[in-house]
């Protein structure tokens, strides 16, 4: 019983371990103050029937000459 529980604990710990570090890098992305771009980067937006982040959308865009 023991080294079932000892491997559920190693599981789970290792689940637990990416969600930290996860919601570590979502966090980083949160700026206080001043709005920035980088804020809507990752909203997705229709794109020719497609739902894509905006800074695809942007990278695309031609230049206007």
């Amino acid at each position: 019983m023991s080294e079932l529980l000892d491997l559920v604990m190693s599981e789970h710990d290792d689940k637990m371990k990416r969600a930290v570090e996860h919601t570590k890098a979502e966090f980083s992305n949160v700026r206080t103050g001043r709005a920035s771009s980088s804020l809507i980067e990752k909203l997705p937006v229709e794109y020719y029937g497609s739902s894509v982040p905006l800074q695809q959308i942007r990278s695309r865009s031609p230049t206007v000459m």
